[in-house]
C-alpha cells in the first residue's frame, strides 16, 4: 500500500511539472497537435479531425467529423488527397487568435462551444472546450503537497519530542 501510495505521488509531481512546463511554454510558442482521418464511402467523404491546441496559459480540445456528399463545388479532388492523414505537430511563434476558433472568446480561462453547420452538401458537428492549464496542475499538485504537509508535520514532530527529551537520557546539566 505505500509503495503504491509513493508511486501515485511520484506520478502526480512528475505531471504537475510537466503541466507547468507546458503551461509557461504556451506563452512561449503555440502548440497544434492535429489527428486527421478521412474516409470516403461511394459518394459521401467523412473527414473526421481532432486538435490540441496550448497558446497563452489556455489548453483548446477540438473534436469536429465533416460529412460531404460528392461531387461539391467546394472539394476538389486535389485538396482530398492533400489532407494529411493522422498525427501531426506544427509549432507556432506569432500571435493567434485567442478563441480556439469559437464564435464567442473563453470566460476566465474556460469556454465550451457545440459545433453544428448544416450546409448544402455539407454538415459538421463536434464540440471545442477550453480550460486554463491552472486546472491540471492544481490537480496534479494535490497529492504531492499532502505528502509535503505531512512530511514536514512528522519532521515538527520529532523535533518537539527531542527538545522534551523524549528518549529518557537527560541531556542537559542538572542545576546543583
Amino acid at each position: 500500500m505505500r509503495w503504491t501510495l509513493r508511486i501515485f505521488i511520484l506520478l502526480s509531481f512528475l505531471l504537475l511539472a510537466q503541466s507547468l512546463a507546458l503551461w509557461v511554454r504556451g506563452y512561449v510558442l503555440v502548440d497544434f497537435i492535429n489527428h486527421q482521418q478521412v474516409s470516403r464511402y461511394s459518394s459521401t467523404l467523412v473527414h473526421n479531425h481532432r486538435q490540441l491546441t496550448n497558446y497563452r496559459g489556455q489548453l483548446g480540445v477540438m473534436i469536429k467529423r465533416s460529412t460531404w456528399s460528392l461531387p461539391h463545388p467546394e472539394v476538389q479532388e486535389e485538396q482530398i488527397s492533400a489532407i494529411p492523414q493522422g498525427f501531426s505537430h506544427e509549432r507556432l511563434t506569432g500571435f493567434v487568435s485567442n478563441t480556439f476558433g469559437m464564435t464567442r472568446p473563453p470566460r476566465f480561462g474556460f469556454g465550451s462551444e457545440k459545433i453544428a453547420t448544416l450546409a448544402p452538401g455539407m454538415s459538421a458537428q463536434g464540440r471545442i472546450i477550453v480550460f486554463p492549464w491552472a486546472l491540471p496542475s492544481l490537480l496534479f499538485a494535490i497529492l504531492p503537497f499532502m505528502r509535503l504537509v505531512r512530511f514536514l508535520a512528522a519532521r515538527r514532530r520529532i523535533r518537539r519530542l527531542k527538545a522534551l527529551n523524549w528518549n529518557g537520557i537527560q541531556t542537559r546539566k542538572l542545576a546543583a
